[in-house]
C-alpha cells in the first residue's frame, strides 16, 4: 500500500508533467498560441525612468533604449479610477484616490475577469481581478521637433475582444516604444470592465449600462489632466481601437460625455454601424436578469418595486470569478447568431452614455478626421473556428436566417440573388469547392463588419467628416499557426494588421520575415502620420513620401480606399464588390428586444 504522502507527492509530480507537456505541446505547434511573450520584469534591472507627477501622485517606470540614440519610458500599471469592487460593481467609475510617495509602475495592473482560452494560463503572466482599471503610458523622452510647445500627439489604444475578453496586457510593452514611439507619439492603452461586470444593465437608472464606456471615458479624462506631464499633448489626442475596441472608439466620438476629450478617431474592423455593436434594451435586461436567476436570485423579488436594486445587492455578494463569460463556447463560433446579449446600448436621458439614436448622434457631433477600414477577409478567422462547413450548404444556412420568409415577400428571389453574388467565379482556376469556401468567408465578413464600414464611410463623409478609408490586404501564411489545419485558405483575417501596428502576434505567434518588417515599419509610420499630422501621408497635403498617396473619400467616391499591401499600395474605388448595397434591402434583426 502506498503511504498517502508518497501518493500525494506523486500526484503532483504527474499534475506538474502534465503542465510540461502541454507547454512542450504548444511549441511543437509552433509556438502556437502565446498572445505576447511577456516579460517578467525583474524591478532591480530596470533602468528607472524619469518621475512624474501626476494629479494623483507622482509615478516612476522604467526606461529602455530603442536604438543607438533614443530612449522611451514606459509606465505600466497606472490607476485611473477606484477599484470598482464592494458597492463600486456595477456603479460608473470613480476618481482615484491619491498616494503619497513614488508609485513604481513596471508591471501591468491586473486584467478584467474574463474566461481565458487554455493556453493562456501559460503565456499571459498576469492575473484577473476586478481592480483592473489601470493604463500604460509609453513615453518618448525627447522633445518634439515639430511642434512648437515640445508636446508629443497622443494615440490612445481601446482593445477588443467582444466586450467580454482581452486586455492591455496583450499588445505588449517594448513592442509600443520601438515600433510607434521611435516616430514621436506618446501611446496609452487602457483597460475597462468586460462583459457582465462592464456591461450589465438592470433597464432603468439604478444601473442603465455601459459601465466599459463610462470606463473608458473616465481614461481620457485622465489622459486630458495628465498626458502633458508624460510629454504629450492633450490638444492632440487620436483614439483608436480595433473590433469591438473600433465601435468603443467609434461610440465615444459620439458621446456627449466625451466626444470632446479627443480630435481624431481610427476604428479598426469595427464601427457603430455593425449590426453587433449595440444591443436592444430588452435583450440585454433578459440576458441580466437570466444571469441573475442562474445565481438563485429570488424571481418572487422581480416582481418588487425595488427589484433592481435587489439584483444588484444580491450579484454584489457573488465571487468575481462567477461573472466570466466565455466568447467562444465549446464548439467554437455560432455563426447562425447574430449580436451580442452583452453590449453597449442606447438610452433615453441626457445621463445616459448614448441618449440618442446612433443616426442622431452623428449628426451633431463634433467633425473629426478619420481613419476606418478592415482586413481583405475578416470573417476567415471567426468562421475558422466555428463549427460549419465551408460549402454551398452552410451559404444556404447563413442566408435562410438572414432572409426570412417573415421579413420579405420575395425572400427566395433574394436569397438567390444573394447566392448568386457570393458563388461568383473569379478567376478560372477556381474549383467550385475553392468558390464556396471563399463565398462563405465574404458572407460572413459581409454581415460581420464590412457592411457597417461601407456605411460608415458613406455617412461619415457625407457629414463633412475627412475620412481615410482602407483594406488591409497582406498576410503572412505562418501567421495562422494550427488554425491552417481549419481555415479552407490564408489571407488577412481579423487581427492581422495589429501585428503591424504593435510589432507583436496578437492571436499565434509568428517570427516576422523581411516582409513583415518592411510592412510594421510602413504601418506605424502611416498610423502616427495620422495622429501626428491628420494626415497618413506625412506633414503635408502633397506629400509624397511613400510611393502612393492615400486620398481620403469624397462626395463622388464615398469609399474609395487605400489596398495596403506588401508589394505595392494602391487606391480603389470598389470597396468588397459594394455587396453592402444589396444588403441595405435586407431587415436583418441583429438588436431584437
Amino acid at each position: 500500500m502506498i503511504p498517502k504522502k508518497a501518493l500525494k507527492m506523486s500526484q503532483m509530480r504527474t499534475r506538474t508533467s502534465s503542465k510540461s507537456r502541454t507547454r512542450q505541446l504548444w511549441k511543437k505547434m509552433g509556438g502556437v498560441i502565446s498572445f505576447i511573450s511577456l516579460r517578467h520584469h525583474n524591478e532591480r534591472d530596470l533602468t528607472p525612468s524619469k518621475q512624474v507627477r501626476t494629479r494623483n501622485g507622482l509615478v516612476e517606470g522604467f526606461r529602455i533604449k530603442i536604438d543607438d540614440e533614443k530612449e522611451v519610458d514606459l509606465f505600466l500599471g497606472i490607476p485611473f479610477a477606484k477599484a470598482p469592487v464592494g458597492d463600486l460593481r456595477f456603479k460608473n467609475p470613480e476618481n482615484t484616490d491619491d498616494w503619497d510617495g513614488v508609485r513604481k509602475c513596471v508591471r501591468f495592473g491586473p486584467r478584467a475577469p474574463q474566461a481565458d482560452f487554455f493556453w493562456e494560463r501559460f503565456t499571459l503572466g498576469v492575473g484577473k481581478s476586478e481592480d483592473c482599471l489601470y493604463l500604460n503610458v509609453f513615453s518618448p523622452t525627447w522633445k518634439a521637433e515639430e511642434v512648437s510647445n515640445g508636446l508629443h500627439p497622443v494615440m490612445v489604444y481601446v482593445h477588443g475582444g467582444g466586450f467580454l475578453i482581452d486586455s492591455a496586457v496583450k499588445y505588449g510593452d517594448e513592442g509600443i516604444a520601438k515600433y510607434l514611439c521611435r516616430h514621436g507619439v506618446v501611446v496609452v492603452t487602457i483597460q475597462y470592465r468586460l462583459g457582465l461586470l462592464g456591461f450589465f444593465s438592470t433597464g432603468d437608472q439604478v444601473c442603465p449600462g455601459n459601465l466599459g464606456l463610462w470606463d473608458m471615458t473616465m481614461a481620457l479624462q485622465w489622459v486630458r489632466d495628465n498626458v502633458h506631464a508624460f510629454g504629450g499633448d492633450p490638444r492632440k489626442v487620436t483614439v483608436f481601437g480595433q473590433s469591438a475596441g473600433g465601435v468603443s472608439v467609434d461610440l465615444l466620438s459620439l458621446s456627449p460625455h466625451s466626444r470632446d476629450l479627443f480630435h481624431q478617431v481610427v476604428p479598426m474592423a469595427g464601427n457603430g454601424e455593425c449590426e453587433w455593436s449595440t444591443v436592444g434594451k430588452n435583450r440585454l435586461v433578459n440576458a441580466c436578469r437570466d444571469f441573475a436567476y442562474r445565481k438563485c436570485w429570488d424571481e418572487k423579488q422581480a416582481k418588487d418595486e425595488n427589484a433592481s436594486e435587489s439584483m444588484l445587492a444580491f450579484l454584489r455578494t457573488k465571487k468575481e470569478k462567477e461573472f466570466e463569460k466565455r466568447l467562444l463556447t465549446r464548439k467554437g463560433v455560432d455563426v447562425s447568431k447574430i449580436g451580442l446579449d452583452l453590449a453597449p446600448v442606447i438610452g433615453t436621458k441626457p445621463s445616459d452614455f448614448l441618449p440618442k439614436s446612433i443616426e442622431e448622434l452623428r449628426k451633431e457631433a463634433p467633425k473629426k478626421n478619420i481613419m476606418v477600414g478592415t482586413c481583405e477577409h475578416e470573417g476567415l478567422l471567426f468562421a475558422s473556428l466555428g463549427p460549419s462547413n465551408f460549402d454551398e450548404k452552410g451559404i444556404d444556412k447563413l442566408l435562410a436566417l438572414l432572409i426570412t420568409e417573415e421579413n420579405h415577400e420575395d425572400f427566395e428571389a433574394l436569397r438567390e440573388e444573394a447566392k448568386a453574388m457570393y458563388l461568383k467565379k473569379e478567376s478560372d482556376d477556381e474549383d467550385d469547392k475553392e468558390i464556396a469556401a471563399r463565398g462563405y468567408i465574404q458572407l460572413y465578413s459581409d454581415l460581420f463588419v464590412n457592411n457597417g464600414t461601407y456605411n460608415y464611410a458613406e455617412k461619415m463623409t457625407n457629414l463633412g467628416n475627412k475620412v481615410f478609408m482602407y483594406s488591409f490586404d497582406y498576410c503572412n501564411p505562418r501567421s495562422f499557426g494550427i488554425l491552417s489545419l481549419r481555415a479552407p485558405f490564408r489571407a488577412a483575417t481579423h487581427c492581422t494588421e495589429l501585428a503591424y501596428i504593435f510589432g507583436v502576434s496578437i492571436v499565434f505567434n509568428y517570427k516576422y520575415n523581411e516582409a513583415d518588417k518592411t510592412m510594421l515599419d510602413l504601418m506605424t509610420r502611416m498610423w502616427t502620420n495620422f495622429a501626428k499630422y491628420g494626415n497618413p501621408n506625412g506633414q503635408y497635403e502633397d506629400s509624397t513620401v511613400f510611393d502612393f498617396k492615400w486620398e481620403p473619400t469624397n462626395k463622388d467616391e464615398l469609399t474609395q480606399f487605400l489596398a495596403i499591401n506588401e508589394k505595392k499600395c494602391e487606391m480603389k474605388t470598389i470597396y468588397q464588390d459594394n455587396r453592402a448595397e444589396f444588403w441595405k434591402k435586407i431587415k436583418i434583426s441583429a438588436k431584437s428586444g
